[in-house]
């Protein structure tokens, strides 16, 4: 039984709760609704991992960045909704409250740990900082925790490695770092947003295991932002597969490997390589692009690419069909079948 179920059960809230969130970004070319539709909505439970996937462009980290209040407003603007942490809703809370939760309840790990550290400060410097701010920790210790941290995140020589540079490690090392940097305040929910960005294979199997193993040991949730389905499948306990700003299904990861119900989520499945594919195989590919997000979209977004569309897709919304087992989606094809079965 997957935790969000569990937990309900139990009578337990969401870590975090989401609930009809909505973003437009205001640019010179027309305001671009990022997170979109009838908005997304999702919650996250303690010691769950929540995996966000879909292709580029889709409004994952736009998400993902709104729960933190990092973008820049102007132009990134919350236009409504919840994001409900600890019991409270963090849209209207000021800058200054923001700065109490950043680090020491909720950090995030971005996507380019070469360009995300500060090429001018030493590890050591940059790894103190958030320790000083939310712990309060004295000087004396504050060497003896650094070094802790990148003992945990397995780097080597760490009391070598404070009094090195960021051009000076690896992007391994550098990814490491960035992990430590996240988790030094202890935070209830770490954001990942694609983590593995820019690492060879190996190195990424690395950090992805070593995340799922920190996460094992202290009990915080994770938010997983990926486009990688292989990602996906090793590390998620529930899954949300974004479109075009919205949300298009939701399932638990065996669930959605098993039985997906959405087209794009479909399609999405059906484009990853296979280990058992012939050289003579083509690659399956979804055909045609996403939508411009600066225009009003009527009908389901995923319209135009679907095999399976029918006229009213192009002109009507769908709405969301929740099958047992709490796996949900957003088609016609659904709706029609749970109709049918009535």
């Amino acid at each position: 039984m997957e935790t969000a179920t569990m937990n309900q059960e139990l009578g337990q809230e969401p870590l975090i709760d989401v609930s009809d969130l909505k973003v437009t970004i205001h640019t010179y070319r027309g305001d671009v609704k990022a997170v979109r539709g009838g908005g997304v909505s999702f919650s996250v439970n303690a010691g769950e991992i929540f995996c966000i996937v879909g292709e580029s462009g889709c409004g994952k980290s736009t998400v993902a960045q709104a729960l933190m209040k990092l973008n820049p407003s102007p132009p990134v603007n919350i236009d409504s909704g919840r994001i409900i942490f600890r019991g409270q809703d963090l849209v209207p809370a000021s800058e200054r409250d923001m700065r109490g939760i950043r680090g020491r309840y909720i950090s995030m790990i971005f996507q380019d740990s070469m360009t995300s550290l500060n090429p001018t400060k030493k590890i050591g410097k940059q790894l103190a900082e958030s320790l000083r701010i939310h712990n309060k920790i004295e000087r004396s210790q504050i060497r003896e925790k650094t070094v802790e941290l990148l003992k945990l995140v397995g780097v080597p020589s760490p009391e070598e490695r404070i009094n090195q540079y960021p051009y000076e490690l690896s992007g391994g090392m550098c990814q490491r770092v960035m992990i430590a940097m996240a988790l030094a305040c202890e935070p209830d929910l770490l954001i990942a947003d694609e983590p593995t960005t820019a690492l060879d294979v190996t190195i990424q199997a690395q950090v992805l295991e070593l995340m799922k193993s920190i996460q094992r040991q202290r009990g915080n949730a994770i938010i997983l932002i990926t486009h990688d389905l292989g990602v996906v499948a090793q590390m998620a306990d529930r899954v949300a597969v974004m479109y075009a700003g919205e949300i298009v299904e939701k399932a638990s990861c065996d669930d959605l490997f098993a039985n997906p119900q959405h087209p794009y989520t479909k399609q999405l499945l059906a484009a990853k390589p296979k280990l058992n594919q012939s050289r003579a195989q083509q690659l399956t590919a979804i055909d045609g692009a996403p939508p411009d997000l600066r225009d009003d979209i009527p009908g389901c977004p995923f319209a135009p690419r679907c095999p399976w569309a029918m006229e009213r897709c192009r002109h009507e919304r769908p709405a969301t069909t929740v099958s047992e087992g709490g796996h949900s989606a957003r088609c016609f094809l659904l709706s029609d079948e749970a109709e049918d079965e009535q």
